[in-house]
């Protein structure tokens, strides 16, 4: 009697869109000044150090709030020095983070966004 093999599928840490969003941002964008909004911080991590090519030893690397998701989208929100550019999932985006930047490039759900100026009128 034969045995039926099970075959298992592991979803890749970062999907084909966030790879070509990422390696778009590599060619497009300083790598060391983009932020990763996705909801994963392995993904983030990722993105970060094989996408990007960012080294392992810069100070923002060895930080784990680069990756972990709510610090990330809290510097979106709230923090003005927070990176100018970041990689994210459009329907992962809080509504405050989509208000305040813009879609530069989209590669199905994943996008490259660009912060935008406060509004002095806040």
């Amino acid at each position: 009697m034969a045995h039926a093999t099970t075959t298992h599928y592991t979803a890749p840490t970062v999907s084909a869109d966030l790879w070509r969003a990422g390696t778009w941002a590599r060619s497009n964008l300083p790598a060391d000044n983009v932020d990763y909004l996705v909801r994963d911080e392995y993904t983030a991590y990722w993105l970060h150090l094989a996408v990007l090519g960012n080294s392992r030893s810069a100070s923002r690397s060895m930080d784990d709030d680069t990756y972990l998701t709510e610090p990330s989208f809290a510097r979106w929100i709230i923090d003005a020095d927070a990176p100018r550019y970041a990689i994210g999932k459009f329907s992962a985006l809080p509504r405050e983070i989509r208000d305040r930047s813009r879609v530069i490039q989209q590669f199905g759900d994943a996008v490259v966004i660009e912060r935008m100026p406060p509004d002095p009128a806040r």
